[in-house]
């Protein structure tokens, strides 16, 4: 509706203004004006036909993505680092696992339908690249080792090798070499 597209409007101008300086970049304030902004769609019906297509996905990723979207929204209840969470939420198989996710059910299927967006769009990007005639298509980024406050770290936390880096040795162009383990800032999340 006209009336929530410019409160999100509203919201948005003091982040363009940012925008403006290229050295400044405050990733917290983006992502809260943008998930905000996504909440106000994500509120929004869908059509029968997208909700159908929104379950298909839920029903297509299942267990890995309500694993996702869970710490997704244990995160913002509880932020980092894990070691902080309580005990309940700790253990993705827990004993306390279905009253979690029933405690925080809107906020999974938030995260779920993010992770649905972000799949349309690069489904999307996919085909124009094809269309374009890039033969190999998108490449993605393949990680050898997780954040241990990470998604993957606390869902597959019990398949996961613990204590153990990896990284890259000295070379012509890093004479430190690499460490991306993540306890040194050079591990993605």
């Amino acid at each position: 509706p006209s009336t929530e597209r410019a409160v999100i409007e509203w919201q948005a101008e003091e982040l363009r203004a940012l925008n403006l300086d290229p050295g400044q970049l405050d990733r917290d304030r983006v992502w809260e004006a943008k998930r905000s902004a996504l909440q106000v769609v994500f509120e929004q019906p869908r059509s029968a036909v997208r909700q159908a297509e929104f379950e298909a996905f839920k029903q297509r990723e299942g267990r890995g993505l309500v694993d996702f979207a869970t710490w997704c929204a244990l995160v913002e209840r509880y932020d980092l680092p894990t070691s902080r969470w309580p005990a309940s939420a700790l253990d993705p198989r827990g004993p306390g696992r279905s009253e979690l996710h029933a405690d925080l059910a809107a906020r999974i299927d938030f995260h779920s339908w993010l992770q649905w967006c972000l799949d349309q769009q690069l489904a999307a990007s996919a085909r124009l690249a094809d269309a374009a005639g890039m033969r190999i298509g998108i490449v993605h980024d393949l990680a050898v080792g997780v954040h241990p406050d990470g998604a993957d770290a606390w869902a597959l936390g019990s398949a996961l090798a613990t204590g153990v880096t990896v990284g890259a040795p000295p070379d012509a162009f890093n004479q430190q070499g690499q460490d991306w383990s993540g306890r040194h800032g050079g591990c993605d999340q």
